[in-house]
């Protein structure tokens, strides 16, 4: 295996290490949301703020993925943490 290959497959390593923490820190914040809206009687889901999260990933979207595989994983990850909530 070439130096080069090695080196970026260390690299997609390491960007692997820091979107699992993003990741959990985002479960974490999204639990707390959950305790926040029992409290205050609201529904888990919010169809409203999901389109908006939706809306401003591909916004700020700069590729190469494309924006519609960028908002199915987005879903994803909406999803599970509405399964934390």
């Amino acid at each position: 295996m070439s130096r080069k290959l090695q080196d970026l497959r260390r690299e997609i390593d390491a960007l692997d290490r820091r979107i699992v923490r993003l990741l959990n820190r985002r479960a974490t914040v999204a639990v707390r949301i959950g305790r926040e809206k029992r409290r205050a009687g609201l529904r888990v889901q919010d169809p409203v703020r999901e389109r908006e999260v939706l809306r401003r990933v591909q916004r700020v979207n700069r590729g190469p993925l494309r924006g519609r595989a960028l908002a199915d994983v987005y879903r994803r990850i909406i999803a599970l943490c509405v399964d934390l909530e």
